[in-house]
């Protein structure tokens, strides 16, 4: 694939401009600051995470990272029905002047009833250490069809930049 040398590419200016960061920080920054809806799914052009990754490669946004999540993915969550699911996001701001971000819940199709918290709209503050705790709560009701339910966590912080977090949750 053409993709891999791009990303690898896309590291390595991360590593030459924040030479301290790991691979947990690289991998954020390359998922967070992708742009979804520019990569469709071969199969029915939704592009759903699990098929297209994080999105398509925004190298300029790069330059520019402003949080970071870890982990940068919601994944590995399986449930069946009537079951309620948390998931511990810990951000780290990158950006001295974020405060604050704003939740925004992007499903990529029909989340048949499921509830995702924190709610859409809601906001989560950063503390003097620049850190951040999301705990996210997926709530899958008695008659949910079994399935893939995917989509993004939109993070936008204070200065209107958005950090994107796919989300993938098994009904079995």
């Amino acid at each position: 694939s053409m993709a891999t040398p791009h990303v690898a590419g896309a590291a390595a200016l991360l590593v030459q401009r924040n030479g301290e960061w790991g691979h947990d920080e690289i991998k954020a920054a390359l998922v967070g600051t992708a742009t979804r809806g520019s990569v469709t799914s071969w199969v029915d052009g939704a592009g759903r995470p699990w098929e297209t990754g994080a999105g398509r490669l925004r190298v300029d946004r790069l330059l520019d990272v402003r949080l970071l999540s870890q982990p940068p993915v919601i994944d590995g969550l399986e449930a069946v029905a009537g079951q309620v699911l948390t998931h511990t996001l810990q951000l780290q701001r990158v950006e001295e002047d974020i405060e604050s971000v704003t939740v925004r819940w992007v499903p990529s199709g029909d989340l048949e009833g499921m509830v995702l918290e924190p709610e859409d709209g809601s906001t989560v503050n950063f503390n003097s250490n620049g850190q951040a705790e999301v705990i996210v709560t997926v709530t899958v009701p008695v008659g949910t069809p079994l399935g893939d339910y995917t989509g993004w966590l939109d993070l936008q912080d204070d200065g209107d930049v958005v950090t994107t977090v796919p989300y993938h949750v098994r009904v079995r």
